[in-house]
């Protein structure tokens, strides 16, 4: 698991609860990352805390660029994506660089 910080809460799809939404400015825990298909090829990212699975509503991750990470935590997030990576089809290159720019705003 991965520790982030929620950096981006709009755009709920409206048949999300609050309650299983996240909130900017909260910590939580990335506990899997992969590639989401239907979406282009955007990072996921599934959270301990929140299981949006279990609603049924099509979603089973949130875009993994809504988040921001401790620059002491992307190696830990990188070993996390790698082992993702082998049952997914994306760039570890990429997942660094869209963190590092996020750190930048």
């Amino acid at each position: 698991m991965v520790k982030v910080i929620c950096i981006n809460d709009k755009n709920k799809p409206d048949n999300i609860p609050d309650t299983h939404w996240i909130v900017k400015g909260e910590a939580y825990h990335v506990t899997m990352v992969y590639n989401m298909v239907k979406q282009e090829g955007i990072l996921g990212a599934v959270l301990k805390e929140i299981n949006l699975e279990n609603l049924d509503l099509g979603y089973s991750c949130f875009r993994l660029d809504r988040f921001g990470i401790n620059e002491k935590d992307v190696p830990a997030l990188v070993e996390l994506a790698e082992q993702c990576a082998e049952l997914n089809d994306f760039s570890i290159e990429e997942l660094i660089e869209e963190q590092l720019e996020i750190k930048q705003l």
